[in-house]
């Protein structure tokens, strides 16, 4: 019986573990999307430390700054 294109590469079970780890990887970078992910202290700081290195650039250039707002 022919499970995938890739049987004369790799036999059942190692395309079965294959699946299994796609999907549990799949599953740890949704875990991991903004949208859903509450940042740990050390990046809650890295991030004020960036907000606050864009406000200082703001204060030094005369010129307007472009900045992407994050939605």
């Amino acid at each position: 019986m022919k499970v995938s294109k890739f049987d004369s590469v790799m036999d059942a079970t190692e395309s079965f573990e294959l699946g299994h780890m796609i999907k549990h990887l799949s599953i740890k970078k949704a875990n991991r999307d903004m949208k859903t992910f509450i940042p740990n202290y050390e990046e809650s700081s890295e991030f004020q430390k960036y907000l606050r290195s864009l406000d200082q650039v703001e204060k030094d250039n005369d010129e307007t700054t472009e900045v992407t707002p994050m939605k």
